[in-house]
C-alpha cells in the first residue's frame, strides 16, 4: 500500500485576522489527469469545497515522475493556497534525477494522510511461479 498524503510548501500560514481560506485554494496533483491520485484529489476537493464554501481548484500536472508538479508548488507562496497531493513516488526524484529544483525536506510539509492505495504483483498463469522470492 501506498500512502497519499496532501503536501503544501512550507511556512503555508494565512495572514493574520483572515478566515482561511478568502479564497479558491488550488491542488496540484503531479501526476496524469484521471489517474488514482488526480481522482482522489477531486473527490476529496468537492467534499472539502462544501465544507469550506471555498472553491477547490484541482490542477493535474503531470510529467518527469511528478517532477514538474511538486517544483510548481515548490515554487508557489507560502500561503496555503497551493497544497499537493503526493504519493511515495514524490519523494523518489531526489534519487533519480541528477539535479532537483526543491529540497523535500526543507520546501515542504505534510498536512495529512488522506488514503492508502494498494498495489499487487501479477504475472500471466503460464508462468510456473506463485511467489516473489
Amino acid at each position: 500500500m501506498v500512502p497519499v498524503v496532501a503536501v503544501t510548501a512550507v511556512s503555508a500560514m494565512p495572514a493574520a485576522g483572515q478566515t482561511y481560506p478568502s479564497k479558491p485554494v488550488r491542488v496540484v496533483v503531479p501526476y496524469g489527469a484521471g489517474g488514482s491520485v488526480d481522482t482522489l484529489a477531486r473527490l476529496l476537493g468537492q467534499q472539502i469545497s462544501e465544507a469550506w464554501r471555498q472553491q477547490i481548484i484541482v490542477d493535474a500536472r503531470p510529467g518527469a515522475g511528478g517532477l514538474i508538479g511538486t517544483d510548481i508548488v515548490a515554487k508557489s507562496s507560502p500561503d496555503g493556497y497551493v497544497v499537493m497531493m503526493a504519493v511515495a513516488a514524490s519523494t523518489m526524484a531526489i534519487s533519480v534525477y541528477t539535479k532537483v529544483p526543491y529540497d523535500l525536506l526543507k520546501d515542504f510539509t505534510a498536512l495529512g494522510l488522506v488514503g492508502y492505495t494498494p498495489h499487487i504483483t501479477v504475472v500471466h498463469p503460464s508462468l510456473p511461479v506463485r511467489t516473489l522470492q
